[in-house]
């Protein structure tokens, strides 16, 4: 394999020493280290775009990249080389080739998140990096029944921090059930705005504790105040899951001309 190819690749991480997927200046990031890998294995510069720039210290076990790539390794070659070279908190799980057009995010349709809670009295040493510690009890049955509001095509401007582009969402499926000692939220949708998927965990934390009746969390997505009033779930409880491809066009219908521009950053 000698002439120029787009490969798709899989991977994933642990977000606590990364400031996020997105490539800066001077901080550490995901996007940084897949870079730096791929230099060293091709000799040059290699730009790596990603299906979602997730923000600093949230976690991917399915976060989809991809890269264009002149040489004769095969892609199973350029992941064995790529788990090599990278740090211990990223790995490549999946590498294959794909016509030259593809774009990770522009053709992602859904992608699925999911939030770990860890609902005791005392905190855990060894889940404190993927769960956030809520001691008080959580209702989770009250949870499971506020989640469904968030279903269906909405308007998230509560839950978003807007630059100015559309709040439009669509959520296909959210969906909330208990695991032991741990609360665990996930939710799938076309497109998530900065932070929209820890708010709507704060929110529904909210319901959990009482603090909030469902119909109030149902109020956020009729009267739009901008930005939610509860709390903002901490980043380490939030992993991205998977990123889907495919079914475009029935989804853009659901959106009755109110598609969100799917070009926003997707730090959630």
């Amino acid at each position: 394999m000698t002439n120029m190819c787009r490969i798709k690749a899989t991977i994933e991480y642990t977000g606590q020493h990364f400031s996020g997927f997105q490539l800066q200046d001077a901080d550490r990031t995901v996007q940084g280290v897949l870079e730096e890998a791929l230099s060293n294995i091709t000799g040059g510069f290699v730009r790596v775009a990603g299906a979602g720039r997730t923000d600093s210290g949230v976690h991917a076990k399915g976060q989809v990249i991809a890269f264009d790539y002149q040489g004769s390794l095969s892609p199973d070659d350029i992941m064995r080389a790529m788990n090599a070279k990278l740090p211990d908190d990223v790995a490549m799980l999946e590498c294959v080739i794909v016509p030259g057009s593809f774009d990770p995010r522009r053709d992602a349709s859904l992608r699925a998140y999911q939030y770990r809670i860890l609902n005791r009295p005392f905190p855990s040493a060894f889940r404190r990096w993927n769960t956030w510690h809520v001691a008080r009890n959580l209702d989770v049955s009250l949870m499971s029944a506020a989640s469904r509001f968030f279903v269906g095509t909405h308007d998230f401007a509560s839950y978003i921090k807007s630059d100015g582009g559309s709040t439009v969402r669509y959520i296909s499926d959210c969906v909330v059930w208990q695991e032991g000692d741990e609360v665990v939220v996930r939710v799938r949708g076309n497109a998530f705005g900065r932070r929209m998927v820890r708010r709507m965990v704060g929110a529904l934390t909210n319901v959990g504790l009482q603090i909030w009746e469902p119909d109030e969390l149902a109020e956020t997505l009729v009267q739009l105040n901008g930005g939610m009033n509860g709390p903002s779930a901490p980043a380490h409880g939030l992993t991205l899951l998977s990123v889907e491809y495919g079914n475009r066009i029935s989804i853009d219908k659901l959106f009755e001309g109110n598609l969100p521009d799917l070009e926003e950053a997707q730090a959630v």
